[in-house]
């Protein structure tokens, strides 16, 4: 289990020097009205996404790490959704590219293209990711992710010196998104006979979607939050605007890795261990750990960020630093909740999730919308943060409600923590160079 931990973290690693590298090449390349382009098309590609799936992916996950229904019939359904899900969300976005290009900044056609045909293949491969999960893989998933990463970062940066446009660097995203789909594909057909097509049963896909979709009801509204709220800006202030805000979003969001590599790990364990009517103590472990590494991230990226910013992306985006500070404050504290959602998931509580991110939206719009029109990125970053403090409050109250445990089994790290993961590492590092 620590090697599937050390993986996870490695892949995170590795993901956010990916996203970083091609932030600081679209930033320099395109400046900041092509960065915005950039952030609004694919940032409304991956909220389709997670619209298209349908709640597939936490279904799967859950339902399928514990058994209760067959790989094999989880890998045809994986087959069925994205095919009528990205079929319909590629014409509801190009009808919206079509009848409301102001409302995104009037991107521009080549762009607009490419994002059509980037959602159905982003979609497909979260079904995969679903499936490596639930099979409980989650170091082949992490291995796969790492070598999109490294396919990622080149395709972007070679397709945007070519021909810097947010259409070329949306190219570079859509390679990678196919990589990723073909190597996951293959992975999975290695370790998963797929089911009948007659053995196909609607009720349990119906089942399958109505567990996942609460939970990825609150994923899908997480999302949204940043996405609306850079859509106001893009709409209030432009694409310049639109651009400085997104390189805070980015970076802010970032801290969440330590989060998503704990949960990615911890979530088909934790929903086994539940169901057997155990207490999974090292998923509780790893949850500490990860909390106190994004609040010492948030901490440590406030301090640098107005030295950093102006000489990695530019003086263009110096104006960035302050509605950055602003929402790490939000950020760094809602790594917290997303920990405490992720238990209840796991609990068989995937409601919790979507209340959490559904409070957090309800405040950031009307918010947005009072602010922005005067203060720009940093009224929109105001915004996000208070909805992300109240959301936190309010998800460490109900958790405690719920599962009568205090919310410091997942959130507050110990001395004891610290000792165990220092030995554990030194024990993998240890059999590594014993190995060679």
């Amino acid at each position: 289990m620590t090697k599937d931990y050390l993986i996870a973290a490695l892949a995170q690693a590795i993901g956010i020097a990916s996203a970083g590298t091609v932030t600081i090449v679209i930033s320099r390349l395109l400046g900041p009205s092509g960065r915005g382009e950039y952030a609004v098309l694919s940032g409304l590609v991956q909220l389709l996404a997670m619209f298209g799936q349908a709640g597939f992916l936490a279904g799967a996950i859950q339902m399928g790490s514990r058994g209760t229904v067959p790989l094999g019939r989880l890998f045809r359904y994986a087959q069925i959704i994205p095919i009528v899900t990205g079929t319909l969300g590629s014409v509801a976005l190009g009808l919206l590219l079509l009848l409301r290009p102001d409302a995104l900044g009037h991107p521009p056609v080549s762009a607009c293209i490419v994002a059509i045909v980037l959602l159905p293949v982003l979609l497909a491969s979260q079904m995969r990711a679903a499936l490596l999960l639930a099979l409980q893989r989650p170091s082949t998933y992490n291995k796969l992710f790492i070598v999109q990463q490294l396919v990622w970062v080149p395709c972007s940066t070679v397709a945007s010196a070519i021909n810097p446009t947010s259409a070329s660097a949306l190219a570079g995203l859509l390679v990678s998104a196919i990589v990723w789909l073909s190597a996951s594909t293959w992975q999975l057909r290695r370790h998963v006979q797929p089911s009948p097509w007659s053995e196909l049963d609607m009720g349990e896909l119906k089942r399958i979607l109505t567990f996942g979709a609460q939970s990825t009801g609150g994923i899908i509204l997480q999302l949204a939050t940043s996405r609306v709220s850079l859509l106001i800006v893009s709409g209030a202030k432009g694409t310049v605007e639109a651009g400085i805000y997104s390189i805070a979003t980015v970076l802010a969001e970032m801290l969440w890795q330590a989060v998503v590599a704990a949960a990615q790990v911890n979530l088909p364990r934790a929903s086994a261990a539940y169901g057997r009517g155990e207490r999974p103590l090292t998923v509780m472990l790893a949850s500490r750990v990860a909390g106190a590494l994004t609040l010492g991230a948030a901490l440590l990226l406030a301090a640098v960020a107005p030295v950093i910013i102006p000489i990695v992306f530019g003086p263009a985006f110096g104006p960035a630093v302050l509605p950055l500070r602003i929402l790490l404050v939000g950020t760094g504290v809602f790594g917290l909740c997303l920990l405490l959602t992720a238990d209840l998931l796991a609990r068989g509580h995937p409601h919790m999730s979507a209340m959490a991110s559904g409070i957090t939206l309800a405040i950031t719009v009307p918010l947005c919308l009072m602010l922005v029109p005067r203060y720009g990125a940093a009224g929109a970053a105001s915004a996000t943060c208070v909805a992300y403090l109240v959301s936190t409050l309010t998800l460490v109250i109900v958790h405690r409600r719920m599962t009568g445990e205090h919310g410091s089994t997942l959130l507050m790290t110990t001395p004891g923590d610290v000792r165990v993961v220092v030995r554990a590492a030194l024990r993998q590092v240890s059999h590594a160079l014993g190995r060679d």
